[in-house]
């Protein structure tokens, strides 16, 4: 499985980073606009990543789990890196002033989520 997950580290890697980077948007509310850009670029690797995990599962003859549960697996995680890519876009279009714990309590669920999935990993 190591060989179509996470290929070299950087997929999980990648979405450790971002939902790191935005529990510390949240906690700590500066340079709002420079973390929401180190998100975005994460998940633009996330995409590529993600691309390139379709690709490689397309061209596997056998695979160490059924295609289907690859794909949706992949897909789940994609969308986890765009859901906090979108979460950060909002708290700026939204001009948030001050995070409440409402808002700081998904950003700390998401990176402990994160973590537990890297560990399995």
């Amino acid at each position: 499985m190591k060989l179509l997950f996470p290929i070299d580290g950087k997929w999980i890697a990648t979405l450790v980073k971002a939902t790191f980077t935005l529990m510390e948007l949240v906690s700590n509310y500066a340079n709002i606009l420079e973390k929401n850009s180190i998100i975005k670029e994460l998940e633009h690797q996330g995409d590529k990543i993600t691309h390139k995990l379709f690709t490689i599962i397309d061209k596997t003859f056998v695979t160490p789990l059924d295609r289907e549960d690859i794909s949706k697996l992949t897909s789940a995680i994609d969308e986890v890196l765009d859901y906090v890519d979108g979460f950060s876009d909002r708290l700026i279009l939204f001009k948030i002033n001050k995070p409440s714990k409402y808002i700081q309590e998904p950003a700390i669920a998401l990176n402990n989520s994160a973590n537990e999935i890297n560990y399995v990993f």
